[in-house]
């Protein structure tokens, strides 16, 4: 909830908004085009979504996705985790306050391997065994370029 209001705030990373849902490039991504979507409000899964706000999020997915085949030129593969929260096991065991549904939020993130039309970004050793993640291209540039090549829509 902090990183969408930080986001909203500052703007230069943000790819796309519709009225309940963000898409940014997070501050450090992992991949020069990462992208993480959110809903605005508090809600934590996919499940929790009424059929007004799926349709949110599908057109803001329908026009985030676009833009990645646009900007490189062709179908681009991506990875997309879905991030909510846990469906067994007691919060408080693993030292958190709250129930799952209090503590955890919905985030969906993709995760473009490519860093330019006929570059992969490969994993080297700082990365695989540190998990210092570098990437060539800023966060900000990164969201000026997806939001150049968004398709028209209502979002």
């Amino acid at each position: 909830c902090d990183e969408l209001a930080d986001e909203l705030a500052d703007g230069s990373r943000l790819v796309l908004a519709t009225d309940g849902f963000l898409a940014w490039v997070p501050f450090a991504p992992r991949f020069p085009y990462e992208v993480h979507v959110a809903p605005r409000w508090h809600v934590s899964g996919l499940p929790d979504l009424d059929e007004e706000q799926r349709d949110d999020l599908a057109g803001l997915l329908a026009r985030l996705l676009p833009a990645y085949d646009r900007l490189f030129g062709f179908s681009l593969p991506y990875v997309m985790a879905v991030q909510g929260r846990p469906t067994g096991g007691d919060p408080q065991v693993a030292g958190w306050s709250g129930s799952w549904p209090e503590i955890s939020h919905l985030l969906l993130e993709f995760a473009p391997p490519h860093r330019s039309e006929s570059k992969l970004k490969y994993l080297a050793g700082a990365e695989l065994m540190g998990g210092a993640f570098v990437i060539d291209v800023a966060p900000e540039q990164a969201a000026a370029r997806l939001r150049a090549t968004l398709p028209a829509g209502p979002a």
